[in-house]
């Protein structure tokens, strides 16, 4: 591009120039030519010369135009043409010597002026002139070639040329500062454009930094009045803060002198765990690092401090949490709160001697609203009345205590806002005690009445001896409640209507290796062990509110939580600190932990109480101990019980999905296969295997409950019958009962329709009801059982020892049978306690009863069954489940209904 614009110049420039060229040489043509004017071709050269004149002229002239109008367009070949002409003929007019050669001379000077910036042209101007003078006739003389024409010429020539070099040279000069002068325009507009812009954003840039000045400006003003609002606020409430950089080891306290008693530096480095009461320092410990290590979304703990005196101990309560972790997850940073809680401690541990006072006074102590509505009573008053706490709230004084005087005794409050007497009261309906009541009225600052506080006597337990006063409710051993009263208490859960939910928990507390422990430690320690738990077992609060030993290690507790899960759970966690604190028994330092199994009361589950606490229990025991664990009504991850759920359940009874599985029971003498329990199972395509058990709740919870025990019936009569057509006929089947079917007024229709729809013989049918089920409504429960009986089908009274049945009730029952309950055989194993199992299968087989133990698990358990006389047994140790086909071809290889009993399963 630069070499373009360079030739471009100097094209410029030699038609520029040439014009001077050009009239000079017309103007020299027109004195040669007058000089000789007799020459012969004077004319013609004359006219040769005014020609090429004009066409340079011309060229020069439109040469220009082109050349800005066209940027490459290129004159020189033309400018050359004619000069080569034009010096030519100026040539042929130097051989005449004289004035001519001097003129000819003196055009290839003008040549050398105007064509300086082009050399070819410049050589096409002084060649022909210096060659043809000697070429062309006739010469010149010799001395004037030598003497003046080549001087000359070469003169010009080297003039010429050195001229050319230096229009090159300043040519060039005048290209670059052009172009220097271009771009320094060009940079010029541009550095001023960015200053402006800049300039402009700059501008902008103050704009906006004024805004921000005058917004952080207002925000600080509002930090500082809020900050001062907060300091008073937390002057005023008692609180602290603190700020705790982990990775330093400093803790920043503020307000150090009214928790700790003394001044430090702003960061104090000291170990605030040295501060802490030894008693409370492991609680602070655990809550911390509980949330150091994520386990706990906050930090919280409540503590006593270290003092040097015999003042009331300082009790704080700290609140925090970390804000800053390092990229591993280790915590950097801390901050949180501190609360000077000595006077809620205070009031917190009289409110608990007040509460502990009210629920363990030996009267019966209740509070009634100012309509004379309960609200609130402790548990000696409900049991004086027979009702549990939930059934008291809101109902009315006098329809819990019914009494002729109830009109005297409400004027008596009026009037004068006491009442003192004995009153004889109905109870449940029929039953009449006498007890001596007192009635407070409590009054506000305004004198209104607000309360009334009422406190009640049982003097019919002193006059009459009604228990449960008397020794058969009491343990003997540790003194609280026995097994059979804490039977009756879940047996009353039947009568309350309706059942509160979320209201009630059952929960079994086991000490953990107590065998060992009472090996280790001989049976007086062991015994004194157990009094002193139960002794500190019955001195908790609220929510508990009974307390039995069920027998061995196991005790039984009663909570009413109301629906408070956190005073249920602070309750159970109280109960494993209480039995774990250390107890000293003749001189021996004795520590123990406890395994707490708890299952919430719901309408479907009161007859399995205490069966899905134990299992929880077992549960908290296999995990190492010293736990909680709550029984759950369905596995995890089930789904929810919906409308959905019913619909899809009902698609799988239509759709014949589910299917039945059977477990074999056989005769421990001879392994005769004497029948056969029957399961319904769902192999769910989403949850899996949904187990009988959980199936039939949860279909209860949705209403298919009653469809779906129908649908189990139906099947099970049809694969017997198929079972009978194969040559089974000594199979009997067996289904359990439940509650809602024996209440069904047409149940035992039912079960005839079946039998007839099916063609199955009653006595291949087998019906298994509990022994809770049997003691909730023994009149009814017998009537049902004595119709099913009269029909033929085989009946079993099932969980026998684990609820409250008498020897009077059994005998009056038509069953065939018992079914041991599983923990008497678990326990009779474990805790050694034969006897009674022995005293339970002699009993049975004193009534012509047949007796089943299942589940047997351990070959311990078969032989003591078998040395103890037991028939039946049934479990994983004889056979595992099968589907009915499975159970069929195993029978028929055998070639009769026999299966081997012994510790090998038989598939």
């Amino acid at each position: 591009m630069a070499r373009h614009s360079f030739r471009q110049e100097r094209q410029r420039q030699v038609l520029r120039h040439s014009n001077l060229l050009w009239v000079s040489s017309l103007a020299l043509g027109l004195v040669c030519t007058t000089v000789h004017p007799g020459r012969p071709d004077a004319l013609v050269v004359a006219g040769l010369v005014a020609v090429l004149a004009l066409a340079g002229l011309a060229v020069s002239r439109f040469g220009l135009v082109w050349q800005d109008r066209y940027p490459r367009f290129r004159a020189m070949p033309a400018v050359v043409v004619v000069t080569v002409l034009q010096s030519s003929v100026w040539g042929y007019e130097a051989h005449y010597g004289g004035l001519c050669l001097t003129l000819s001379i003196a055009y290839v000077g003008l040549a050398a002026i105007a064509l300086y910036a082009y050399w070819r042209a410049l050589l096409a101007a002084w060649g022909p002139v210096m060659m043809l003078p000697i070429f062309v006739g006739p010469p010149l003389p010799a001395e004037t070639l030598i003497d003046v024409h080549l001087p000359l010429m070469s003169l010009v020539l080297l003039g010429a040329w050195q001229g050319h070099l230096m229009a090159r040279r300043a040519t060039r000069r005048a290209l670059v500062n052009k172009r220097l002068n271009a771009l320094l325009v060009r940079n010029r507009d541009r550095l001023e454009a960015t200053v402006q812009e800049r300039t402009r954003a700059l501008n902008r840039s103050n704009e906006r930094l004024q805004e921000e000045v005058v917004l952080r400006k207002q925000v600080n003003q509002s930090l500082i009045k809020h900050e001062e609002q907060m300091n008073l606020a937390m002057t005023a409430s008692g609180i602290g803060f603190w700020d705790w950089d982990i990775t330093a080891r400093r803790v920043y306290h503020s307000d150090q002198h009214r928790f700790f008693g003394q001044v430090t530096k702003a960061e104090d480095g000291g170990d605030l765990i040295d501060k802490v009461h030894p008693e409370d320092r492991g609680r602070v410990k655990r809550a911390l690092s509980a949330h150091l290590t994520r386990r706990s979304d906050f930090y919280h703990a409540r503590y006593r401090l270290l003092t040097g005196d015999d003042t009331e101990p300082v009790w704080l309560e700290d609140s925090g949490k970390v804000i800053e972790r390092s990229p591993t997850g280790q915590a950097v940073r801390m901050v949180g709160t501190r609360r000077d809680i000595s006077a809620d401690m205070r009031q917190r541990e009289e409110l608990s001697l007040s509460a502990s006072l009210f629920n363990n006074s030996s009267d019966g102590v209740f509070v009634l609203g100012r309509d004379q509505c309960f609200r609130t009573a402790n548990r000696m008053f409900s049991q004086i009345v027979g009702m549990q706490k939930s059934q008291l709230l809101g109902r009315d004084l006098f329809s819990v205590m019914p009494t002729h005087q109830s009109q005297h005794i409400a004027k008596a409050l009026f009037n004068n806002g006491r009442w003192h007497g004995d009153l004889v009261i109905r109870i449940g309906g029929s039953r009449r005690i006498q007890v001596l009541l007192t009635l407070t009225a409590v009054r506000s600052k305004d004198r209104s009445i607000s309360h009334f506080l009422g406190i009640c006597q049982d003097l019919s337990q002193r006059y009459n001896g009604l228990i449960p006063t008397d020794k058969d409710a009491y343990d003997a051993l540790t003194g609280v409640y026995n097994r059979r009263f804490f039977q009756e208490l879940l047996a009353g859960f039947h009568q309350h209507d309706p059942l509160l939910p979320d209201h009630y928990a059952i929960a079994i507390l086991n000490l953990d290796d107590f065998a060992a422990l009472n090996r280790h430690v001989g049976t007086t320690v062991g015994d004194q062990l157990l009094r002193d738990v139960a002794a500190r077992l019955t001195n908790q609060n609220d929510p508990l509110r009974w307390v039995a030993r069920l027998g061995g290690d196991r005790f039984g507790l009663f909570l009413e939580y109301e629906g408070d899960r956190c005073s249920l759970e602070e309750c159970l966690t109280t109960l494993l600190e209480e039995v774990a604190r250390p107890m000293l028994i003749d001189d021996q330092v004795v520590s123990l932990t406890a395994s707490i199994g708890v299952c919430r009361v719901q309408s479907d589950n009161i007859d399995t109480l205490l069966t899905l606490a134990q299992q929880a229990m077992i549960q908290a025991s296999a995990t190492g101990g010293n736990g909680i664990n709550y029984h759950a009504a369905y596995p995890p991850g089930l789904p929810q019980l919906s409308e959905a759920w019913a619909l899809e359940l009902r698609e799988a009874l239509a759709g014949q999905v589910l299917h039945l599985e059977f477990w074999p029971r056989t005769r421990l003498v001879g392994g005769r296969l004497e029948g056969v329990d029957a399961r319904v199972i769902w192999h769910h395509p989403v949850y899996g295997r949904l187990e009988s058990e959980v199936l039939l709740s949860m279909a209860s919870s949705v209403g298919m409950g009653p469809a779906l025990q129908r649908w189990c019936l139906q099947q099970s009569c049809t694969e017997a019958v198929r079972w009978q057509r194969e040559g089974c006929e000594t199979v009997r089947l067996s289904l359990r009962l439940a509650s809602n079917q024996l209440d069904d007024e047409n149940f035992v229709e039912q079960v005839a329709a079946m039998l007839a729809h099916t063609g199955l013989a009653s006595d291949a049918l087998e019906l298994v009801v509990t022994e809770s089920q049997l003691m909730a409504d023994v009149t009814h429960i017998r009537s049902v059982l004595d119709k099913l009986s009269r029909l033929g089908v085989h009946l079993v009274l099932g969980d026998f020892g684990g609820g409250q049945s008498s020897l009077s009730h059994l005998k009056h029952v038509p069953v065939n049978a018992l079914s041991l309950a599983p923990t008497l055989v678990r326990e009779a194993v474990s805790a050694g306690q034969q006897p009674v199992l022995k005293a339970v299968i002699e009993m049975a087989h004193s009534l012509n009863l047949a007796v089943i133990a299942s589940p047997v698990e351990q070959p311990a358990q078969l032989r003591l069954l078998k040395d103890l006389g037991c028939d039946i047994a049934q479990g994983g140790l004889v056979s595992q489940s099968m589907k009915a086909d499975t159970l069929l071809a195993l029978v028929q290889q055998r070639h009769q209904t026999h299966l081997a009993v012994s510790p090998i399963r038989v598939h």
